[in-house]
């Protein structure tokens, strides 16, 4: 997530937790997740960056017409850890009172929720790409589905909490390309630099927006793509083509190590 602007934040975090507990009074997994969470933000440190791609101006929109603001990404990042902590314990979605949470999150939308350990990728899960339920609903659901239910990696144990970073990808305009021959196709995905979605019949595979980093060539891109979803590594520019989509999305993460200190980019 390079290249990307750092704000400390402690915002939603103590709300979220007197929500919470008040509902989680006994001792189970998904009251000792708020009793974490909320241990955190009583220690008075911003344990929580929030990684916003170039500038906020690029914030999706929700149905209502609103942009996310730095509280609404600290309380899906404080609902993802919460919900990761209670996952791990062997508990389900955790149990609040949507009403009391910021209006933007409880509006319909989609995000990826991703996991990393040591830098290294262990989880990342994303049910539908069109938005078809509350954002936090989705982010919770998310995560726990990128905890226990993505096979690519091993699963992550309780032992390895500390140390997982959660990042969060929010998927907005959602586009379909069309285009009447691979180069065409080319020239389109370069001018957009956007996410990718390739669609062959039930079989979906994506890439994120930032994997540009990675393969800038657009020819590459989709070769790599093709690769990682099993196909021919040239099926894009093969008849009948795949249906193409881009996206965009708003990219937020919790810092990589619990220090109040965050650098901030003002430019």
């Amino acid at each position: 997530m390079s290249g990307f602007h750092c704000f400390a934040v402690d915002c939603a975090i103590t709300s979220l937790y007197r929500l919470c507990m008040k509902r989680n009074n006994s001792p189970s997994p998904t009251a000792y997740a708020w009793r974490r969470v909320g241990l955190y933000a009583a220690m008075g440190a911003a344990l929580v960056a929030v990684v916003v791609l170039g500038t906020w101006l690029l914030l999706p929109r929700s149905e209502a017409g609103g942009e996310l603001s730095t509280s609404d990404a600290a309380a899906l990042l404080t609902l993802a850890r919460a919900q990761l902590i209670a996952s791990l314990s062997g508990d389900d979605l955790i149990d609040l009172d949507p009403s009391a949470l910021p209006a933007r999150i409880r509006t319909n939308g989609a995000a990826f929720v991703s996991l990393v350990v040591d830098g290294a990728l262990r989880g990342c899960m994303i049910d539908q790409f069109e938005p078809h339920e509350p954002l936090y609903l989705n982010v919770l659901r998310n995560t726990e589905f990128a905890a226990l239910a993505d096979e690519r990696f091993v699963r992550i144990q309780s032992s390895e909490m500390e140390g997982v970073r959660i990042e969060i990808s929010v998927v907005y305009e959602i586009q379909s390309v069309a285009f009447d021959s691979p180069d065409e196709l080319l020239d389109k995905l370069a001018r957009a630099i956007a996410g990718v979605i390739l669609r062959i019949d039930d079989e979906i595979a994506t890439y994120l927006p930032s994997v540009w980093e990675t393969f800038p060539d657009p020819t590459e891109f989709l070769t790599q793509l093709c690769i990682k979803a099993g196909w021919e590594s040239g099926r894009w520019r093969i008849k009948p083509y795949p249906l193409v989509q881009t996206y965009r999305v708003s990219e937020f993460a919790e810092s990589a190590s619990p220090s109040p200190i965050v650098e901030q980019d003002d430019n």
